[in-house]
């Protein structure tokens, strides 16, 4: 019973297998993003649904002006995880991001529900978006889709359960698919699509603040509580929300297995598009000078990372890796921040997260477990030594 147990814990945390490290960089993937489309796609995912829509509903909430030192809070513990994550994909230059380096180093079930959860993430992200785009587009029109779904389709009832939109939303699927379609068309054209509307994005940025600055009005800050009217609790909630519109730098390190020079590209690729969503940021909530103190120190941070960069590569085997410095100093805090930032989610975020760890679990321990490559290789293995043993007892036979 205690040896049936044991292999059972031993397979949860058994490691994912790597190729050798001359042969780490071969890949069935065709090898074509640069460093300048690697910067495209990272600051895409995070310039979009996530930086327009939480800006408002954050400080209108949760923060309100405070959401200023929000945006450089969940900037600095972005930045601090985005260096982990380059020293992870310098070392490990694989397609997978957190899951690949989870697998890798903590074991198989660890992986299954960073991986579980990602999915979760691109999810969101997606609903996000479409909703993001399809409302946007409804308001332009006057309501008019809404309303014709409202009445057409749904005949005048709406979905009045609290949790989930009273009306389906069609040009919001619509809109996704359409976009899905650059995506299976290869990584070229999803890196054009993408540096063509990161082009639209900057450009409707720099007309709202343009606009914006017209009605900026600094009594807003004395009024309605001031400048934190949630006070600091308020402040580190709006931070656990906005961290959101930084995660999109794990999408470089998905692309590692489609970069020309994974271990030199994606270190200077993440940095950079941190700066710039962080600069993306700073120029949507607008404010005086001093209100842009702590995004001026997160764009400095950025900024100092990105000079260290090639200062912290290291000789080996003729390959240069990205070593992060401050270990273990600069994880530490990484992990802290994160967890704080955790802390101060509402509680049907974590609602949400645990009944989705719960089914991910069903899913792993009725399946997965059970199909895993990596127990399929160890088997094999075993079934190779074993042969190997009876052959060298059939050869000592023989000769006796």
């Amino acid at each position: 019973m205690s040896s049936t147990i044991r292999q059972v814990l031993s397979r949860l945390v058994r490691l994912k297998t790597l190729p050798s490290d001359d042969r780490m960089l071969e890949t069935n993937l065709k090898r074509s993003l640069s460093t300048v489309e690697l910067i495209a796609v990272g600051t895409g995912n995070m310039i979009g649904s996530g930086l327009y829509v939480l800006t408002g509903v954050v400080a209108r909430d949760i923060t309100g002006p405070a959401i200023i030192v929000s945006y450089a809070i969940a900037g600095i513990v972005a930045l601090l995880a985005a260096v982990c994550f380059i020293e992870f994909c310098s070392y490990i230059p694989r397609t997978g991001s957190a899951y690949i380096f989870t697998y890798v180093v903590m074991g198989e079930i660890w992986a299954f529900l960073i991986g579980w959860n990602l999915i979760l993430e691109y999810v969101i992200s997606v609903a996000a978006v479409g909703k993001t785009l399809s409302s946007f587009i409804d308001e332009l029109c006057g309501n008019a889709i809404s309303n014709f779904t409202t009445e057409q389709i749904m005949r005048g009832r709406d979905l009045d359960l609290g949790f989930i939109e009273p009306y389906p939303d069609f040009v919001g699927v619509i809109l996704v698919t359409l976009l899905s379609l650059f995506v299976i068309g290869g990584v070229s054209m999803s890196a054009r699509t993408m540096t063509l509307f990161l082009f639209i994005n900057i450009t409707v940025i720099c007309i709202f603040t343009i606009v914006g600055l017209r009605h900026a009005d600094i009594s807003n800050w004395r009024d309605y509580g001031g400048f934190a009217p949630y006070g600091v609790s308020g402040i580190v909630s709006g931070a656990g929300t906005l961290f959101y519109s930084y995660v999109g730098f794990d999408s470089i390190a998905l692309s590692s297995e489609e970069t020309t020079n994974p271990r030199k590209s994606i270190p200077a690729a993440t940095v950079t598009s941190l700066l710039i969503a962080a600069k993306g940021g700073h120029l949507i909530i607008q404010g005086d000078w001093y209100a842009i103190l702590p995004l001026l120190l997160l764009q400095l941070a950025a900024v100092f990372s990105f000079l260290l960069i090639p200062l912290h590569y290291k000789a080996k085997t003729s390959e240069n890796y990205f070593t992060m410095k401050g270990v273990p100093l600069t994880p530490a805090l990484s992990i802290v921040f994160d967890l704080v930032l955790l802390m101060k989610l509402e509680t049907a975020a974590w609602i949400r997260f645990v009944v989705w760890v719960a089914i991910g679990l069903i899913v792993y321990f009725s399946y997965g477990y059970w199909h895993s490559l990596e127990r399929g290789r160890e088997e094999t293995t075993q079934e190779d030594e074993h042969e190997n043993q009876q052959a060298s007892c059939a050869s000592y036979g023989t000769l006796d």
